[in-house]
């Protein structure tokens, strides 16, 4: 029997890392001064608009995609190039429409394959309803471009989708079941308003029967116009940038009102909460331009700005240039602050004994264990005897 209590004070380093926190600050949106890419010359492929555009890192340098119209002709789709996203330089059309496809091809997306190749989603532009359909091209090098995907979505008229389908949006992940997340502009009623789509391989897409994303109710700011331009997904939780506008609209999307730029957010894609006033537009004291397609945002060089790049066009005027935007990733990091745990330093000292300068171990001890009528000899741990002996506890 134990005569005295041992409490042992036991010293515990814990190792504790500040854990820094980074704010988002997707919702607030700076925009240039002036255009990062204008329109063409007289007579170039791209004189009369450019539209639609969306920036990528590939073969060591940006490349900004655009759709662009001439005066007489069909929409076409280019690109130009940049080492830093502040200069660039058009390098020309990389996919010219077919016969077919009687008012051009419009440039929607590009994701990257697991296999290295890049997929760029395009609308099939016609004079006549239904006015869009869905196709793909692929490539190993951003500037060749094979035609793969013909027509792989198309309006339906039974549906909320039956004259315009529009995949500006589409997020790919790997890792995600399905990896495919298309959040489209669909045009119905005369209101513009999104939907949703997913796929497993990009190529077979399963639509929901209704739109995730409508237009607001009277006199809101998108009270006619609730149109997918952009999605991103930031901790967890999908932001994504629509278009908004405050009066009836054309299918063409001309109208009296204004084109502004409103964030939603949602954590299943599903069900999407707006934020109450747009971001970007003439309510945040931006020029009277129409605020349309933004684009996919892509991370600046040192990490610390979303880029994208949306149409701009003077009000109630059909030229549009591109204008650069940034919004800032995090602001300043704020370290977590480190748990404290108090740990005793002193031992009072009624717990404290002398410990001998030598220690004479007790002879092994031989005991008796008996257990249902069988006698075992056990030996005595020398260990715990000398730990006895030097607090002078006694057994």
């Amino acid at each position: 029997m134990i005569t005295k209590r041992l409490f042992l004070v036991l010293t515990i380093f814990v190792l504790l890392v500040p854990v820094v926190a980074y704010a988002n600050t997707f919702d607030t949106w700076t925009v240039d001064s002036s255009p990062v890419i204008q329109k063409g010359s007289p007579g170039s492929w791209d004189d009369n608009q450019i539209v639609d555009a969306g920036v990528y890192y590939i073969g060591g340098e940006y490349k900004m995609y655009y759709s662009g119209y001439k005066s007489g002709y069909k929409y076409q789709i280019g690109y130009a190039s940049s080492p830093d996203m502040k200069t660039w330089t058009k390098k020309g059309v990389v996919l010219t429409p077919l016969a077919s496809e009687t008012s051009g091809v419009s440039f929607s997306k590009i994701i990257q394959l697991p296999d290295g190749k890049y997929r760029m989603y395009y609308k099939n532009l016609y004079a006549t309803p239904p006015y869009d359909s869905v196709s793909f091209a692929e490539s190993t090098d951003g500037i060749s471009w094979t035609r793969v995907g013909n027509n792989i979505i198309n309006c339906n008229p039974a549906t909320f989708y039956d004259i315009r389908f529009d995949p500006e949006s589409i997020y790919y992940d790997a890792n995600s079941n399905p990896a495919y997340l298309m959040i489209f502009g669909a045009y119905h009623d005369a209101k513009f308003m999104s939907g949703r789509a997913t796929s497993n391989d990009g190529v077979s897409w399963t639509i929901d029967p209704n739109p995730v994303l409508i237009p607001g109710s009277s006199g809101q700011w998108d009270s006619y116009g609730a149109y997918s331009d952009a999605v991103e997904k930031i901790d967890g939780t999908y932001y994504l940038l629509y278009q908004g506008i405050d009066q009836p609209v054309a299918v063409s999307g001309n109208s009296n009102g204004h084109w502004q730029l409103g964030i939603a957010t949602s954590t299943d894609t599903i069900n999407w909460i707006k934020y109450p006033q747009p971001v970007v537009g003439v309510t945040q004291g931006f020029p009277r331009w129409s605020s349309e397609n933004p684009s996919d945002p892509i991370v600046t060089p040192d990490g610390t700005k979303y880029f994208s790049v949306m149409c701009a066009g003077q009000y109630h005027m059909t030229s549009y240039d591109l204008v650069g935007m940034y919004s800032d990733i995090v602001t300043e990091p704020t370290p977590t602050p480190t748990p404290t745990i108090t740990i005793p330093t002193t031992i009072p000292t009624t717990m404290i004994t002398t410990i001998p300068t030598t220690i004479t171990p007790k002879p092994t001890v031989t005991k008796t264990n008996c257990a249902k009528g069988i006698c075992k000899p056990v030996k005595s741990n020398w260990f715990l005897a000398m730990i006895l002996q030097i607090f002078n506890i006694e057994e």
